[in-house]
């Protein structure tokens, strides 16, 4: 008689099966987390830009109303006079400068500390009373940071000649 051979329930295969899937769901779930705390960083980042630009916006909204209050006045009698007059009255942090017959009023608000909101009002002597005053020249944000050059890469700097042929 022969003797069947006994197969046990071979549990070798299935074990490593499921060390595996545990491992990639362990790693994806690493994975999510990282990258959940990255974006987190970066959305607390862009709400403290933009709370920072909305600020310095308004500033320079509540000066350019400042300003517009001054040129309302001044009296209209002349062009010369309305604009000699325009630039004792402009508020503290505000230049005038003319530019090939025109006047221009130019003033900055911090928005932190490498960025600054650059306002620059092109003003109108005014025809008459709810005529405009002044027209938007510029109204934008600049970076005022100090700029750093990246040398990490090997570049040709145009001193020697350059040897395409590799003799």
């Amino acid at each position: 008689m022969k003797r069947s051979a006994e197969t046990g329930v071979n549990v070798g295969g299935a074990s490593i099966l499921v060390i595996f899937v545990l491992l990639c769901l362990t790693t994806f779930a690493t994975l999510s987390l990282v990258s959940a705390n990255a974006d987190q960083k970066l959305s607390r980042k862009t709400a403290e830009a933009t709370a920072a630009y909305y600020q310095a916006d308004a500033s320079a909204q509540t000066l350019l109303a400042e300003i517009d209050y001054q040129l309302k006045q001044i009296p209209l009698d002349s062009p010369e006079s309305y604009f000699s007059a325009a630039e004792t009255r402009m508020p503290g942090g505000v230049t005038l400068e003319q530019d090939a017959g025109s006047f221009f009023a130019s003033y900055e608000v911090p928005i932190d500390e490498s960025h600054t909101l650059k306002v620059r009002l092109l003003l109108i002597y005014p025809g008459g009373a709810g005529q405009p005053r002044y027209e938007l020249a510029a109204w934008q944000s600049v970076y005022t940071g100090e700029w750093e050059a990246d040398d990490t890469l090997n570049l040709w700097d145009g001193g020697e000649e350059m040897n395409l042929m590799g003799s």
